[in-house]
């Protein structure tokens, strides 16, 4: 539980990014011909929940390699070296963004191609609009989600991988969920606020991953201090 727990706060705290990113896309999402205020929420929440499913559809492909690396005996590996690197990014605060990846030619062709199945369905403006944006919008390349398929790698199983993925969009919905029906409610002064507590979770999901890694695990009855206590002799 405290995996996902670790994925939902990863998405909780870059859904401050994520608005900034990808909350101009939810508010131009167009409206149904009769606008009323039903309307606008089901198109929110369809906006919304095919953008998690699209998570985790990311993270059975994830799943599936982590799976594989599992059958190798890499995985405690990797989850290891995964753990690192979120106290690396953590430690220096180094977020991840999407400009960082576009000048890859492969990001940017990808990215491409995704603009222009969401333009395509926003022209058309059908029943099925909001439900398509939504699942594009979760494979559009992003510094967070890159964060989030590389933890899942560390799984070990493919069930585990999308929950997680789903666990991380699911942190990503309050903010974005009210994004797209009240729009930009966040001044960018509270968003740079917001955003000072990314290194902290990245540094708490990276020690879950590495004692995930290590295969440590606590009994439900350890109490820290008492641990820390040497036994004392009557002799």
């Amino acid at each position: 539980m405290i995996f996902y727990l670790s994925a939902f706060l990863i998405g909780l705290a870059g859904s401050v990014h994520c608005v900034g990113m990808c909350g101009p896309l939810a508010l131009a999402i167009p409206p149904a011909g009769n606008s009323t205020g039903y309307s606008l929420l089901f198109r929110s929440i369809a906006y919304q929940s095919s953008r998690i499913i699209g998570y985790g559809v990311l993270g059975l492909v994830v799943g599936i390699l982590s799976q594989s690396m599992q059958f190798t005996g890499l995985q405690p590996y990797f989850s290891i070296l995964s753990g690192i690197s979120l106290l690396f990014l953590g430690f220096f605060g180094i977020i991840p963004d999407v400009n960082s990846f576009s000048r890859y030619p492969v990001i940017h062709n990808i990215q491409i191609k995704i603009h222009r199945i969401m333009a395509k369905a926003m022209s058309n403006n059908h029943f099925s609009t909001p439900f398509v944006l939504g699942f594009m919008n979760a494979l559009l390349p992003c510094g967070m989600i890159y964060i989030a398929l590389g933890t899942g790698l560390s799984s070990g199983n493919i069930s585990e991988a999308s929950l997680y993925l789903m666990s991380f969009g699911l942190g990503t919905l309050p903010l974005m969920f009210m994004v797209s029906l009240f729009g930009q409610i966040m001044s960018l002064q509270m968003r740079r606020n917001w955003q000072k507590a990314i290194p902290f979770i990245f540094m708490i999901s990276g020690i879950i991953l590495i004692y995930k890694g290590m295969n440590i695990v606590l009994p439900v009855d350890f109490n820290f201090w008492e641990w820390g206590v040497e036994p004392q002799c009557d002799g």
